[in-house]
């Protein structure tokens, strides 16, 4: 499979169209996601302090979180997972995404509060 940029746009060569389409909708999707959320997050971000934004980069979920998102995320790629396991990854994959987001923000807080 090879693709090439074009408008903004991924375009996908060697394979169907409802496919392309598929990737190029969920690409479009992801991006205006983390848009909205980066336009939600910009006045916390504008907020933290260098010790909280320090504090919001080197958060970790606690290790048995982190094990119960790990197996679900197993059973999601083996295709084994139950409408209400779904629904629980989902919901961890929500978190993550804003959680991402603020880090992306914090860590570039504290490269603001380094050059003042």
């Amino acid at each position: 499979m090879t693709f090439s940029f074009s408008s903004n746009a991924v375009v996908y060569r060697e394979m169907p169209r409802t496919i392309a389409f598929a990737r190029m909708f969920c690409y479009s999707t992801v991006m205006s996601t983390t848009t909205i959320l980066g336009r939600l997050l910009d006045p916390i971000a504008l907020s933290l302090t260098a010790e909280t934004a320090q504090q919001v980069v080197d958060y970790r979920a606690d290790e048995q979180t982190q094990a119960r998102i790990d197996e679900l995320a197993d059973k999601c790629n083996e295709g084994e997972l139950t409408p209400e396991e779904r629904r629980e990854y989902d919901g961890y994959i929500s978190a993550i995404d804003v959680l991402t987001v603020l880090q992306a923000k914090a860590r570039s807080r504290l490269e603001q509060h380094a050059a003042t």
